[in-house]
Order: structure tokens, then sequence, then C-alpha cells
């Protein structure tokens, strides 16, 4: 550079092309090497260096006298390298969950699909409550079958077994309970 810096900012303040094009080659290469080792890769760092004179060319005519270029355009440069790699940052957060949201609804898929699991879960639950059916005292469990599988009304119960009413309610409240807690003892 054969003028000093405050000349030089003066000259593109001007619209100096041969000023600015001197600013270009004596910070092109530090710029360069700055904007890799922020974006890591050589031809998105041309990019911005680009894009960094670009933006000291339009913003030219409001450059104060004593404006330091090369500060400037360090400073432009790296402001564009920071908000392009909060860029790369977010793209990588939302691809990332968005794979999980695949993911998790490809597990849903799969689990709605395996029918066996449920199968197996219904057998075992069956299984359960057969057993607790044939623990129950001989009488409770005959008027539990009789109205559970053989679908007899509470009255046709007792007029079969020759009981009352309530004797028959009392039975099926008593056969549920104790149902229910085997059920609960073997899902906890």
């Amino acid at each position: 550079m054969d003028c000093s810096k405050t000349e030089m900012a003066i000259q593109i303040k001007k619209g100096d092309q041969k000023a600015f094009e001197s600013v270009f080659n004596a910070y092109y290469r530090k710029l360069l090497f700055y904007a890799k080792e922020y974006v890591c890769d050589l031809e998105i760092a041309r990019e911005f260096v680009q894009e960094a004179f670009l933006k000291l060319w339009e913003i030219r005519k409001n450059l104060n006298d004593h404006t330091n270029l090369e500060a400037l355009l360090f400073t432009i440069l790296r402001n564009d390298c920071l908000n392009y790699l909060k860029r790369i940052a977010a793209q990588k957060r939302y691809t990332e969950f968005a794979q999980k949201v695949v993911y998790e609804l490809q597990l849903n898929y799969l689990a709605l699909k395996d029918s066996t699991s449920e199968v197996l879960q219904l057998e075992e639950l069956q299984k359960v409550i057969d057993d607790a059916i044939a623990e129950l005292p001989p009488k409770c469990r005959e008027i539990f079958i009789m109205s559970r599988y053989n679908g007899m009304k509470y009255k046709e119960i007792a007029d079969k077994l020759g009981i009352s009413y309530k004797t028959v309610e009392n039975q099926i409240s008593e056969a549920l309970k104790r149902i229910r807690q085997r059920i609960d003892d073997c899902i906890w």
C-alpha cells in the first residue's frame, strides 16, 4: 500500500476503485486464512471473504476518515462466519431432532404392527386370570363361572343353586376382588 491507512479509507469512501483494489490485495490472504479457521472449508471461506469486501464497498460512503479497514473487514468476516456456524449448528440440531422423531415414529409403527407381543401379553394375562379363578373357593368359583362364562343372571344363579340373590352378589364381588388382586400382583 502506497498511501497511509487513513488516506486509503478516504479514497475508498470517495469510490476510488484502485484504492479498493489495493486494500483487497493487501488483506485478501489474511482474511481467507482467518475465515478458513472458522468454517473449515476453503470455498466457503472464499465466499465469505468476497462478501466482506462487497459489504465494505457497499458501506464505503458511511466510513469514517479514520476507519481501520483491516479491523472492519475482520469484524465483518467474523460476524458472517459466526452467523454461518450458528445456522449450521441449528440445522444440525433440527436434523438430529427430525431423525429422532422419525426413529420414534418407526418404533411406534413397528410396535403397533407387531401384534405378536400383544398376543403374548394377552395370553399371559389370560393364564393369570385362569389361575386366579382356579384358586377361588369351590362355591365362589362355581357362581363366578355361571355368571361370567355361562352368561347367567344373578337371579338365575340364585334360583338354580337355591341361595339368595345377595349371596350371589357377594360371591361375584369376592371373586372379582381376588382376581384383580392376582392381576395386580403379577403386573407389579
